[in-house]
């Protein structure tokens, strides 16, 4: 991993079938930085995020992440115990600020 980058990515490849999600895609994401994935629906965002906090394997390449670096992921079916509780209210429980 190179200076103080959070997420390095090299080669990635990922397919679904006979369908090419992304191929030899390289990233660089690097700290105190806000990155918006945005697309039409099926196009792999998910598929990618999934492959960046490796709950889904890459097909080829690698994904190096900074070993301090804790990743939260929304499901797209997302439902918790109280829904009428806020994202931001679960999200604030679950990861306090530390002072």
């Amino acid at each position: 991993m190179s200076g103080t980058n959070m997420i390095e990515i090299r080669n990635l490849c990922k397919t679904y079938g006979d369908l090419v999600i992304f191929d030899h895609l390289d990233l660089t994401l690097a700290p105190d930085t806000v990155y918006c994935l945005t697309g039409a629906s099926g196009i792999g965002k998910t598929t990618l995020l999934k492959t960046l906090i490796g709950e889904l394997p890459p097909l080829q390449g690698s994904v190096r992440r900074f070993e301090t670096l804790r990743i939260t992921y929304f499901s797209q079916t997302l439902s918790w115990p109280d829904p009428k509780q806020s994202a931001l209210a679960l999200f604030s429980d679950c990861y306090p600020r530390k002072t």
